[in-house]
């Protein structure tokens, strides 16, 4: 209900008054000639009063000031040019300490009032003629002449009586601006569609309603409603107990009430209203009650609406992030021992790209519906991200090993296959945990936390269920620096280029040479890219990193070739992230003409990772464009992922790289034999890492590997070193 509030508070801005001198200007000094516009009324009588008191005073001027409005006095009799501010300046004191502010001519030069002011006098002007004290202050009654002359005790008299009557005008203003308030209240109440008044008459328990509020309640104008009737009739269950307590207040307290209930009216539907109720005393007792009824029910059901849109996820009909954020702040507030879960679905964005965006909503719905059902009614359960679930679930007495058996639980629960009329879906997720207040002090912390677990669960590969631990934190501080760090570093130009040779062991000659990065840290020397591995899962600094590594082997196979050095080939490994970034193939061909080579000079490495993760059909695209073009592609660290035959015959492959671990692992050699035949019979040159012996390399021959890599060889070394 809207409330209309007249006259403004004094916190208000109050609209600048200026008056219109009612005395001829001949009469006003020189010094004080102009006129003033007159957007406002002033109280009724105070300008004819300033002309009476200017007569009786026989003085020129006659300002009464505001007390909080320095630049708009209340009236004003023969004031021109000087600003009213000035003699709401000097009757400060008199404003502040209710004392008479006579000033001479000397007192007004040490005040610096203009030169033709000589004489000004003010009393305070007290809107209650009451005890000085407890009256509210106006402002003053301030007369002053361009003369210098005498004021007698008689005159002062005189001029305070004149202050009461200027009182007397302002309160008859105020009473006419409350009256006016109350007469717009009853006409805004009274055009309102959905608001009606009623009134209790408390000694004959007659209850009477207007024609509108008659309507609210949705009874016929004949009706004859009593309180106990309407009571029962129109609320229900505990709007009963409440309106009934609110009722007995009022006639016990004295005290009036604001209440917002639901209804139920005769026709079956529910209404929403305001109910407003005063009381009316005689001899300190209730004989009456009034009260304002208003049907709020479109507001209530807009705020509903608003709480949908604000805090319900549309889709899943869970509550959504800021509802979760809210629910978690109050959970803290109680200081609730709680478990909080974070739950992601693995290979969503797979989902969405293969079956269409509508298989990847029917699979979140399906999912927020096996959460919600796996725990206890009233667990909070929402939908944070696009495919990312939270639980806030109570944890009194439960052990951490206890709440993450029921975690692992939930994701076999979410791995179940979900059968559609077209497909049927089996998904993993990943699940974070943290706990309150045993791992966290307030929300944002927890919410940290528990992010920090689920990123330990995705990094472990997916499908598994991490316990917040806090050296999960430290770690992933250390990798944050870590980062800033190689950020750095790019900038600065300290990351080079080892280079280790590949050697064809048939024949005990050069082959090529892998390019290998290296850290150069003036506080730490030079350090192995196992130091900034992190880096290369970046999706930002990955790209920059490979740029740096493409450049530099470029630049000296550029020196190689002028200076007539045949090195055969150089692979350079390529990380996952920089196929994401753009038109990889494009720039590797650009940097190839910028310097002066051929692609045939150019062994691109490649990861088993890189082939099977999200994205695949660009690394495909994009190795093929390389491959066609004469790049040769290697398939380094063999044996130790998940490549499949479907991988090897899906991209362009020509050789294998066979992971040292299995080469200087004598109990491995089943192994090297498999791959070495494996990779003979799809005519892919094998190459194996970690060569340290003589007799690495006798056995690496006579399983028919041709090529070697190693210390054996020659270790990686700065390019110098080799030619």
């Amino acid at each position: 209900m809207s409330v209309l509030r007249f006259p403004p508070s004094k916190s208000e801005s109050r609209t600048v008054r200026t008056r219109v001198a009612e005395a001829p200007a001949e009469t006003a000094p020189a010094s004080l000639a102009a006129s003033h516009a007159e957007p406002d009324t002033p109280p009724p009588g105070l300008n004819a009063l300033c002309t009476l008191a200017a007569v009786f005073f026989g003085v020129p001027i006659v300002v009464l000031t505001a007390y909080d409005d320095p630049a708009a006095p209340l009236a004003v009799h023969g004031l021109t040019s000087e600003p009213a501010a000035l003699f709401h300046t000097l009757s400060q004191p008199t404003q502040q300490g209710l004392d008479v502010v006579q000033l001479d001519e000397d007192a007004l030069a040490a005040a610096q009032a203009p030169a033709s002011l000589r004489f000004f006098v003010a009393v305070p002007l007290l809107l209650d003629g009451g005890v000085r004290a407890s009256n509210e202050r106006v402002g003053a009654l301030c007369i002053a002449d361009s003369q210098p002359r005498a004021f007698s005790p008689a005159d002062l008299r005189h001029l305070h009586a004149y202050a009461e009557v200027a009182a007397g005008a302002v309160r008859s203003r105020r009473s006419l601006d409350e009256a006016r308030m109350r007469e717009q209240l009853l006409a805004r109440a009274s055009r309102l569609a959905r608001v009606g008044g009623w009134e209790f008459n408390v000694e004959t328990s007659a209850l009477t309603l207007s024609e509108q509020a008659m309507d609210i309640y949705g009874l016929e104008p004949s009706t004859r409603p009593t309180l106990d009737m309407m009571l029962r009739r129109f609320y229900p269950g505990d709007a009963l107990i409440d309106a009934r307590e609110d009722f007995a207040r009022i006639l016990r307290d004295s005290k009036g009430y604001d209440s917002r209930r639901r209804i139920q009216r005769l026709d079956g539907t529910s209404r929403w209203i305001h109910v407003l109720a005063e009381p009316e005393l005689r001899e300190g007792q209730v004989v009456r009650v009034h009260g304002l009824i208003e049907d709020i029910t479109e507001e209530v059901e807009a705020q509903r609406r608003f709480h949908e849109l604000a805090y319900i996820d549309k889709l899943t009909g869970l509550p959504n992030r800021g509802a979760f954020l809210l629910e978690l702040g109050r959970r803290f507030v109680r200081t609730e021992a709680i478990n909080l879960v974070a739950v992601d679905i693995d290979g969503f964005k797979d989902v969405n790209d293969t079956l269409g965006h509508h298989a990847g909503d029917q699979l979140l719905t399906d999912i927020s519906q096996r959460i919600t059902a796996f725990f206890a009614v009233g667990t909070f359960v929402a939908r944070i991200g696009s495919n990312e679930f939270a639980v806030i679930a109570e944890a009194p007495d439960d052990s951490p090993a206890d709440f993450l058996a029921a975690v692992d639980q939930l994701r076999l629960a979410l791995k179940a296959p979900m059968t559609y009329p077209e497909y049927t879906l089996m998904v993993s997720v990943s699940a974070g945990i943290s706990a309150a207040p045993r791992q966290a002090e307030d929300a944002d912390q927890l919410i940290r936390n528990t992010d920090i677990a689920l990123y330990q669960a995705k990094k472990a590969g997916g499908d598994c269920s991490v316990m917040f631990e806090p050296q999960m934190r430290d770690r992933l501080e250390e990798r944050v620096q870590l980062l800033r760090d190689v950020r750095l570093g790019i900038a600065r130009g300290e990351f080079i280029v080892y280079y280790q040779p590949i050697y064809d062991m048939r024949n005990q000659t050069l082959s090529g040479f892998e390019a290998l990065m290296r850290w150069s840290r003036p506080e730490r020397g030079i350090l192995s890219p196992a130091v900034f591995s992190a880096a290369f899962d970046d999706q930002t600094l990955a790209p920059a990193l490979g740029t740096v590594a493409l450049r530099a082997a470029f630049s000296q196979m550029r020196r190689w070739n002028e200076h007539g050095f045949d090195f055969g080939r150089v692979s350079v490994n390529v990380a996952a992230a920089q196929f994401y970034t753009g038109d990889l193939a494009g720039q590797i061909m650009s940097l190839l003409d910028e310097y002066g080579l051929t692609a045939r000079q150019l062994t691109l490495e490649i990861t088993e990772s890189v082939y099977l993760g999200q994205g695949s059909n660009a690394v495909e695209s994009t190795l093929r464009k390389l491959h066609d073009a004469g790049v040769h592609i290697a398939l380094d660290d063999f044996g130790t992922g998940y490549a499949s035959l479907s991988q090897l015959q899906r991209f362009p492959i020509d050789s294998l790289k066979i992971d040292k671990s299995f080469v200087q692992e004598p109990d491995a050699r089943s192994i090297v034999d498999a791959i070495i035949a494996l990779g003979t019979s799809m005519n892919l040159d094998i190459v194996a890492e970690g060569v340290e012996t003589r007799a690495h390399q006798d056995q690496l021959l006579h399983s028919n590997c041709r090529y070697g890599q190693g210390h054996y060889y020659g270790k990686p070394m700065p390019a110098e070193f080799y030619g």
